[in-house]
């Protein structure tokens, strides 16, 4: 530790021998602590049952997420299983996106798709409900670490909806 303290200090000043002064301690302290906190959001652990929910069962995301359900859920003409495996297709092209839980025969699937540079973690829960003719897509998506998306969550939703709705009219 002394060492790298000691090439720290000489990178920074150009003298060899040198002791940090409080400041540099300080700062020394904050950036591991940033380091630390950075690497507990990317490498926490996930608990598949508290995030692969029913949309309709889940709770209210807030400020959070979207949840889409009752009539505000898009009808598609195709059924169920049709519908959720295009959307999976749809879902798995979106960069830094998973499957976290399910797949297309259990009826339900939770994306984790994570932020660019943090690597912060959003759970995306999609269902298809069937109806007489076709589905409706059930969805709720949220975010794991804050209590606010500026929309990120709703944009993505929306998108891959919006290609999901293209891809059923060709």
């Amino acid at each position: 530790m002394r060492r790298a303290v000691a090439l720290v200090n000489f990178a920074r000043t150009g003298r060899v021998g040198e002791k940090p002064g409080i400041s540099m301690i300080v700062l020394y302290i904050f950036a591991a602590i940033f380091v630390a906190a950075a690497l507990c959001a990317r490498f926490a652990p996930a608990d598949p049952a508290k995030w692969h929910i029913a949309p309709k069962d889940a709770p209210d995301p807030g400020e959070g997420g979207v949840k889409v359900i009752g009539a505000t859920a898009p009808t598609f003409e195709t059924g169920p299983r049709a519908t959720l495996e295009r959307l999976d297709r749809i879902a798995m092209a979106t960069p830094r996106t998973k499957r976290f839980a399910g797949d297309v025969e259990s009826g339900m699937i939770t994306y984790e798709t994570r932020t660019l540079f943090w690597g912060f973690p959003d759970y995306t829960t999609i269902a298809p409900v069937g109806m007489v003719e076709g589905c409706k897509i059930t969805a709720v998506a949220r975010l794991r670490y804050g209590r606010k998306d500026f929309g990120v969550n709703k944009t993505r939703l929306d998108g891959w909806l919006e290609t999901l709705s293209g891809a059923n009219e060709s």
